[in-house]
């Protein structure tokens, strides 16, 4: 599973050179069943700002579904600007579906 989110205008030092903005953001992916944790993420650190997109900056959580068994989640997204103190923990309620094999069938003919 691949989450995605963007972050807009993240904290920047100013005392950095014009052309070397960088942000420090901290984010995870946790799945909660009854309120009890079942799975998180490692952290992972963004802080490269999108070139096109002034004050954008993207974040990319990859979380390998066989680590999460089929179910309905409560998941949560932990966002940290460590250089602006922010941070947001937004929930949504999700569902894992079982893996199911391809079916194959017999090709048919037209007429038949």
């Amino acid at each position: 599973m691949l989450v995605y989110l963007e972050v807009y205008d993240p904290t920047i030092p100013e005392n950095l050179p014009e052309n070397f903005q960088v942000a420090n953001v901290e984010a995870s992916l946790a799945f909660y069943s009854s309120d009890k944790k079942i799975f998180e993420t490692k952290p992972i650190r963004a802080n490269r700002l999108t070139q096109n997109r002034l004050g954008t900056l993207p974040v990319r959580l990859t979380v390998p579904v066989s680590d999460v068994k089929p179910g309905k989640y409560d998941c949560q997204l932990n966002v940290i600007d460590g250089f602006g103190h922010k941070f947001a923990f937004p929930r949504m309620s999700i569902a894992v579906l079982p893996a199911t094999a391809p079916t194959t069938s017999a090709p048919t003919r037209i007429g038949e």
